[in-house]
């Protein structure tokens, strides 16, 4: 069975095959950003431990690259769940910042395009995803999820999903992928439009105009009868 690796070196987390990761990347009004790693493995895998290990495991694992994260200012938290694993975050200054000292794209991704023209944004990455059977199993993982999260208007993408609700975009990393192609374009002049919070705000003060007029027409008949 085809797997891929992601995050090799860091996310030594993962010790089995069977594992899923999810990269989550939130771009801010301000233009700083969040990056935040989670890789877990299910009941399954940690059932030959005792329940009182799973965090010494866990510990255990993520200590063979505690200096490495430290060194390059990532915080690591453990995630004792029914899904349990580790959780890697870091906060950066800009995009620019994001770009040039991220540690985690380049280990997916062969080619990372970042062009700013003007007010638009052009982020494109894309490269073969490594299945190099040399590698450890414990090192593969079955699917990577990728979100990107966004405040302004999106002019193009390529996502395999989105969701409006929170201007989301997700692209799916499993193993059958062999090449993997991410592309989004945004404008940081302008806002994400959520159509369904705006039609809300419409439709509630299309209803505040109408009562209002009844309630002036029922004043006016009033005033008119008391006339006569």
């Amino acid at each position: 069975m085809k797997k891929l690796y992601f995050l090799l070196v860091i996310l030594l987390i993962i010790v089995c095959t069977g594992c899923k990761a999810k990269y989550n990347l939130e771009i801010k009004e301000d233009l700083t950003v969040n990056e935040e790693i989670t890789a877990l493995e299910d009941d399954e895998f940690f059932s030959q431990y005792p329940k009182s290990s799973i965090s010494r495991v866990i510990e255990l694992v993520m200590s063979m690259g505690k200096e490495y994260l430290d060194t390059n200012n990532y915080n690591v938290e453990k995630i004792i769940e029914k899904d349990s694993g580790v959780k890697i975050t870091h906060e950066f200054n800009s995009f620019d910042e994001y770009y040039k000292t991220s540690k985690f794209y380049a280990q997916l991704f062969s080619d990372f395009g970042y062009k700013k023209e003007g007010n638009i944004i052009k982020l494109n990455l894309e490269g073969e995803i490594n299945k190099d059977l040399n590698i450890v199993d414990r090192y593969l993982i079955d699917e990577a999820v990728i979100n990107i999260k966004i405040p302004f208007l999106v002019i193009s993408n390529n996502a395999d999903k989105y969701d409006s609700k929170t201007n989301t975009y997700t692209w799916i990393i499993d193993e059958k992928t062999d090449y993997k192609k991410i592309s989004i374009n945004f404008d940081m002049s302008k806002k994400h439009f959520r159509y369904e919070k705006s039609f809300l705000y419409i439709s509630i003060i299309t209803v505040l105009i109408v009562l209002v007029s009844i309630l002036i027409y029922i004043i006016k008949k009033i005033k008119f009868n008391n006339q006569i």
